[in-house]
């Protein structure tokens, strides 16, 4: 099925709508409403067709996300400057917001915890344990003895010592 399919003429309909209510300032939520879709539709929706956007599409988007913030955080400037705490955590999270939209937010360092690890040497332990026979089955089994690096133990002449009922 092509582009020209029905179902994706609608879809593509659709789509565009909802980047249009989305433009308008409605939640994902909201937009699954008026398109009778579900949320996860809606999400993929609007993922699809922001994805397909040229980006002078997208600059001109976040020019007008931009004035929307700039109009919020004029609504509740002078409250907050004169000491009104609500408008101060309001226009503080718009501020955050443009910043976020802008990019302008460093980039979190995130601690690891121990940065102490040798690497060279957790990769040597690593190769030794792969490389590490298994340890000897007890049972009914015959068995060798190992070497306390895991090499099998030979005798004088090099023969594997092989232990059966515990006898040499």
């Amino acid at each position: 099925m092509g582009k020209t399919d029905p179902e994706a003429i609608a879809r593509a309909h659709r789509r565009a709508r909802a980047v249009g209510l989305r433009t308008e300032g409605l939640t994902i939520r909201e937009i699954a409403e008026a398109l009778d879709v579900s949320v996860g539709t809606a999400w993929a929706d609007l993922d699809t067709a922001l994805r397909d956007v040229p980006a002078e599409d997208v600059d001109t988007l976040r020019l007008v996300e931009l004035e929307r913030l700039d109009a919020l955080q004029r609504a509740v400037w002078e409250a907050a400057l004169s000491g009104d705490l609500q408008a101060v955590d309001r226009a503080l999270k718009v501020i955050a917001l443009r910043c976020r939209l802008m990019g302008l937010n460093a980039p979190e360092r995130i601690d690891v915890g121990n940065t102490d690890l040798d690497l060279d040497k957790a990769v040597r332990d690593l190769v030794d344990a792969i490389q590490t026979p298994p340890a000897p089955r007890y049972g009914d089994e015959d068995f060798l003895d190992y070497t306390p690096d895991g090499r099998p133990l030979r005798d004088d002449d090099g023969n594997l010592i092989d232990y059966t009922d515990g006898e040499v």
